[in-house]
């Protein structure tokens, strides 16, 4: 064991002792203690110890390298016992981190701790375990870079009374072979918080293959390709809230304690592929009421026709029904108010805030000399008032507030290519619209508990 209070390991060398737990180094400096000064940094066979969990302690910090390393490693007792403020294709195994604040800030992050960071990609985490974190285990995130194409194998999740995996904003994350177990909660998704960033700082792409989970779960933001496959979902409450996709279990089991909750709980959806199925969310009632058993939010200027195929099974009771329904669902385009214009906007062009930096498509605009309305679709982030506006084929003006956000219209009228079977006549399946929402609606009886499974198909243009 020995004493020291900070050093820098040099490029391309790598910092080896006799083995975690066996060769120990102890600092309690008030800030970073360990920092890797070159791409290919790193220690093996070492055991790095905070002692005491100081304030503003950090165990390793790197900033901007390429190709770090962790062989066999443990960090413990620190305030931060890794933070990564951007950095290339690391390669880590067996890292363990234990009794922090935050076991490891791994961030896309240009002007965090000190300027001249990078984004956080390709980097890759094998073996090891996250335990006893107060605060995060892994927080992986946009800060004001990307965080994305990361992976995470192979790692356990273990005794963090705060939440143990955090993912802010990153993108393309993969996670194989991971498991938690006695946290108080696991997964935490949702987006960054910089609105003028959306196109790189929202939730894409989240993988979680061959897992377990224990606890409970929380979801907000965009969440595009949230998948959890081939795994346990032993027990705990997923909440969901203002999620803008669907989050997919795939080919995955659910315990019976495991409780789906929050406004948008219908963006949980199954699937089993042995089945051929489409994602299908799942349901309970118990009376007539009309009750939300599916929804997809519609994106500004989308059309979409749904074929959905619903199951009632009775609880309580030994009723049972079967529909298939189809019908086509609209959401208008967006409308931004200009003033102050200088040259005419193009129907087809590009449309891009100069402060803002959001983005659309004009689908139509309403011109009446210098002031006006434009239709938007394929919409990135928010306009701001009072910005300049500029299209793709050189109109310009000035936006006169922001945008309105148009409601979603069922198209047509609801089709059965297949007629009901029902053994309740009060039971019904149709489709409903709220705002952005199309939905699927479903009913029972008073006094009868139905439980509900629904899968959609959607095509969308």
């Amino acid at each position: 064991t020995y004493a020291y209070t900070s050093f820098s390991v040099p490029a391309n060398v790598l910092l080896t002792g006799q083995g975690r737990g066996v060769t120990t180094l102890q600092s309690q400096t008030a800030a970073a203690t360990v920092t890797f000064s070159g791409d290919a940094a790193g220690l093996a066979e070492l055991t790095i110890d905070g002692v005491n969990v100081g304030a503003s302690s950090i165990g390793v910090f790197s900033k901007a390298k390429n190709e770090t390393r962790f062989r066999n490693v443990t960090l413990k007792r620190f305030e931060t016992c890794l933070s990564v403020q951007g950095g290339r294709r690391a390669d880590w195994k067996d890292l363990y981190l234990d009794n922090a604040v935050t076991g490891a800030l791994l961030k896309g992050d240009i002007n965090g701790v000190s300027a001249d960071g990078d984004e956080f990609r390709y980097n890759e985490w094998t073996g090891g375990k996250v335990t006893n974190c107060t605060t995060a285990g892994v927080h992986l995130g946009f800060v004001d870079r990307k965080c994305w194409h990361n992976s995470i194998n192979d790692v356990g999740f273990e005794d963090n009374t705060g939440t143990a995996f955090k993912c802010t904003g990153a993108r393309w994350t993969d996670m194989d072979g991971c498991w938690w177990s006695g946290n108080t909660t696991d997964i935490a998704v949702e987006d960054g918080s910089d609105t003028t960033l959306v196109a790189e700082n929202s939730v894409v792409g989240l993988h979680i293959s061959d897992f377990i989970i224990s606890a409970a779960m929380s979801f907000t933001g965009k969440c595009q390709d949230v998948i959890f496959e081939r795994g346990e979902f032993n027990a705990g409450t997923y909440t969901l809230t203002s999620v803008e996709n669907t989050i997919i279990a795939k080919d995955s089991t659910e315990s019976s304690t495991v409780a789906i909750a929050g406004g948008d709980a219908t963006q949980w959806m199954r699937i089993r592929t042995s089945l051929g199925d489409a994602p299908g969310s799942a349901g309970i009632t118990t009376d007539a009421t009309s009750t939300e058993g599916w929804s997809y939010d519609l994106a500004a200027g989308e059309v979409v026709f749904l074929d959905a195929k619903v199951i009632g099974n009775g609880r309580n009771v030994i009723d049972t029904a079967v529909y298939h329904i189809t019908q086509g669902a609209y959401r208008p385009g967006s409308t931004l108010a200009y003033d102050n214009q200088t040259a005419n906007f193009t129907a087809g062009a590009v449309l891009t805030g100069s402060t803002s930096g959001a983005t659309a498509r004009i689908t139509a605009d309403t011109d009446a000399g210098a002031t006006g309305t434009v239709t938007l679709r394929d919409i990135t982030g928010e306009f701001v008032d009072d910005e300049t506006i500029t299209d793709s084929a050189g109109g310009s003006a000035l936006a006169n507030g922001v945008m309105a956000h148009q409601n979603a219209v069922l198209l047509g009228t609801i089709n059965t290519p297949s007629a009901a079977v029902e053994t309740d006549a009060a039971w019904a399946a149709i489709f409903g619209v709220t705002a952005r929402k199309v939905r699927v609606m479903v009913a029972g009886a008073a006094a009868k508990t139905v439980e509900w499974s629904i899968s959609v198909q959607v095509s969308a243009g």
